[in-house]
């Protein structure tokens, strides 16, 4: 495993905690999608990590390099509903969704990456900045350490 950042991988890996990763309904740009793909292949090498696409919308390029490891961790929305998936999250993180707002108030530590588009919806909904912090995705790994008592 060669990180694409120069740091140490999470040690040890957090088997029996469930990280939900909501890919996002609205398209992102390359550096978004490069950037939100390295944040998942890093949750993937500390926790076990679900997939929960879109209903409407495939998981993009940003997935691609992952796609063997993804196969068995992606959650299909034919067969289990949003509230099922976070249910069996400890954790969810994604870009701005309802479903981290169910997540929140279902007991599950929930992060949404920061980035301009939660920056103004938190101006007028703060709900988003109190139940679901912003975070970079490049710290969504230590930030969820952290807060699991990993660190």
């Amino acid at each position: 495993y060669t990180p694409h950042r120069l740091q140490a991988p999470v040690e040890p890996r957090v088997r029996d905690v469930e990280v939900g990763v909501l890919w996002p309904a609205y398209p992102l740009s390359e550096t978004e999608q490069a950037a939100f793909g390295e944040a998942v292949e890093e949750l993937m090498s500390a926790f076990t990590v679900q997939i929960r696409p879109h209903p409407r919308r495939r998981p993009n390029a940003a997935l691609e390099p992952l796609r063997r490891r993804l196969v068995e961790m992606t959650s299909d929305s034919g067969s289990e509903t949003g509230l099922e998936f976070v249910d069996r999250c400890q954790a969810v993180v994604g870009y701005l969704s309802t479903s981290l707002l169910e997540a929140a108030a279902r007991g599950a530590l929930t992060a949404c990456v920061a980035d301009g588009r939660f920056e103004q919806v938190v101006s007028y909904h703060p709900v988003f900045g109190r139940s679901v912090p912003g975070v970079p995705a490049a710290d969504i790994v230590s930030w969820l350490a952290s807060r699991l008592g990993e660190s």
